[in-house]
């Protein structure tokens, strides 16, 4: 996981510039700001009490499609893989440090895999000039502190929330972080790292690589930088859609699917179900997507050069291309429209898109799940990876029967890994675990 990315998602409190001295205790790998490695049975107790009663919360919808067994297992790993925040008063840090925030993620119940401060953090991009040049001051303090005690850098680069380690080296004069590999301790020091939903901060971080499946890939990059010889750095195992390294959250991954627009568990549970539609004036299939001869006109002069995906793909920009100008309703009509031409000529893609519509309500379209379920079955057997993963969800909701429902699920999850890991691999990784197939 990335467990960078996932600190800096937290750390939403801005803080203002100070001066003081970086005492070397401070950033010791053994004890960084003052906070053990290593924790007390006590310690872990009181730590993860919390996050289990918030995991324990959040898995409650899926205790009607799970046992106890499995929904203990998707706790587990959502205590032992969300981030913490340290009790750590401020008077307990020099002052230099007092205005940032520290935070942490658990891997077991050992203590921390990764410790991490965050300083003068802020949402991007309100950030002003003189906020970057207090960070990358700030920053630069810290630097001459950690090259005094651990000499140069082994490697530069630039934060990447995309990546698993949150760090990508690169050559050049921007490179605002900075990685140090001193025994089996990571230090990522960046002046500057833009989140893309959470904003700017400057950062140090230490994390401790036995602990985290990233760690050969930080190992490798230091390596690289004392052997420049060896040619060209593949940063491939740094993908997030990597599955060797790439450890997905459960919980998470089974609710943003599940459960993707309803965000309070108390409404999950009265729902039983995800696939409840509340928005209001929807309409027919038939009715959305007849248009008037001067509506078809229009449609004709931008898209009657496209067919089939090509047609089904133009549609999907479209869907996106309004403002509030634009009226909504005569724009999901003409999109529909859109999707019913590129499936008549055999688009899977906008087969899936008018199943989808019919499940979901998208674009104004009346809930109808067994006419729904026809699109998608239909999508899903001309290969679209993305019908297969709504027929799984709707085989553990069973509202598509069979003699054995999460069989057929499954079934249809490695499928759509097949085609789309982006689409299904972590949902199917997470199905793996929780059933005990891997």
């Amino acid at each position: 996981m990335r467990f960078i990315c996932v600190i800096a998602a937290l750390l939403l409190v801005g803080c203002s510039w100070v001066d003081g001295s970086i005492p070397e205790s401070v950033i010791q790998i053994e004890k960084p700001f003052g906070l053990s490695w290593d924790q007390s049975e006590a310690e872990s107790t009181l730590r993860t009490a919390a996050q289990r009663e918030a995991c324990e919360r959040d898995a409650k919808p899926l205790r009607v499609h799970f046992s106890d067994e499995e929904i203990e297992t998707l706790v587990v790993d959502c205590v032992f893989r969300s981030a913490i925040f340290f009790d750590l008063s401020v008077e307990r840090l020099p002052e230099f440090f007092r205005q940032g925030e520290l935070a942490g993620i658990l891997a077991s119940d050992v203590g921390p895999a990764v410790i991490e401060y965050a300083y003068l953090h802020q949402y991007y991009p309100e950030s002003t000039s003189e906020d970057n040049e207090k960070r990358a001051e700030h920053a630069a303090k810290i630097r001459r502190a950690l090259v005094s005690k651990y000499g140069e850098s082994q490697a530069s680069g630039v934060f990447v929330q995309t990546s698993l380690t949150g760090f990508i080296p690169v050559s050049g004069d921007d490179h605002p972080c900075d990685l140090w590999i001193i025994e089996d301790v990571a230090i990522v020091l960046c002046s500057r790292r833009i989140t893309l939903i959470d904003g700017i901060d400057a950062s140090l971080t230490f994390i401790k690589l036995d602990r985290v499946p990233t760690a050969d890939i930080l190992v490798g990059y230091s390596d690289h930088n004392a052997n420049p010889e060896q040619g060209e750095i593949d940063h491939s195992s740094n993908s997030v859609f990597d599955e060797s390294t790439y450890e997905d959250r459960g919980l998470e991954t089974l609710l943003d699917w599940l459960y993707p627009d309803q965000r309070n568990p108390l409404d999950w549970l009265e729902t039983g179900h995800s696939n409840k539609c509340e928005q209001d004036e929807l309409q027919t299939l038939e009715n959305v997507w007849t248009l008037s001869e001067e509506a078809q006109t229009e449609i004709e002069a931008e898209f009657g050069a496209y067919s089939g995906d090509e047609l089904a793909m133009r549609a999907i920009d479209f869907a996106q291309d309004y403002d509030d100008e634009t009226d909504r309703r005569e724009h999901d009509k003409k999109l529909m429209f859109l999707f019913k031409r590129a499936s008549s000529q055999g688009s899977a893609i906008a087969t899936n898109e008018i199943g989808a519509s019919l499940l979901y309500c998208y674009h104004g379209v009346e809930q109808d799940i067994p006419h729904a379920i026809e699109w998608l079955s239909t999508a899903a057997e001309a290969g679209d990876a993305y019908a297969k993963s709504s027929l799984a969800k709707l085989y553990i909701f069973e509202e598509l029967t069979s003699s054995d429902p999460r069989a057929e699920a499954m079934k249809l999850l490695r499928e759509c890994a097949a085609i789309d890991e982006e689409a299904c691999g972590s949902k199917l990784r997470a199905m793996e675990h929780l059933t005990g197939a891997l």
